[in-house]
């Protein structure tokens, strides 16, 4: 996870960068498209591993909810099963 925290963060320097260039620099219209381009495909690749991530975080909230409601199911049925036994 850190290599992909790790290019998460190189791409938004990337796409700060590509930002900060169209911004502040005199730049000729080809040299903004190229800045252009590359700030998109750095978001791009930001969006993905954002995507990625959200995914993963689902599947980790599935898993807990899965283990979280059998738990649940267990000690209904112990209870029951202690009332039924008690009677």
């Amino acid at each position: 996870m850190s290599q992909k925290s790790n290019s998460f963060e190189n791409e938004i320097k990337k796409l700060e960068n590509s930002v900060n260039n169209i911004e502040n620099k005199n730049l000729s219209i080809e040299e903004m498209l190229v800045e252009f381009k590359s700030g998109t495909i750095a978001a791009k690749k930001c969006l993905e591993i954002l995507n990625d991530a959200e995914s993963q975080i689902k599947l980790i909230s599935e898993e807990i909810d899965n283990i979280l409601e059998e738990s649940v199911n267990d000690d209904r049925k112990y209870f029951e099963r202690k009332k039924e036994s008690d009677q």
